[in-house]
């Protein structure tokens, strides 16, 4: 479970991405698509990243988010 938070704070969350010139900050939204894809291809635990998204832990982190 702590891997998958810090997938999601690092490097796409807002509140800990400054946006630069060069790239936004993702939204929460397409944060937790890439940590769907990560989990496909076998990178993440998926039962795991299932209880992350249905109990919306992200949004305990989520301070500027989408």
């Amino acid at each position: 479970m702590q891997t998958i938070e810090d997938e999601h704070c690092a490097p796409f969350h807002p509140s800990r991405l400054v946006p630069s010139a060069y790239k936004k900050a993702l939204s929460t939204e397409r944060a937790l698509d890439i940590l769907g894809y990560e989990a496909k291809d076998g990178k993440l635990d998926r039962e795991l990243l299932d209880v992350f998204i249905e109990a919306k832990i992200y949004k305990l982190t989520d301070k500027g988010g989408a």
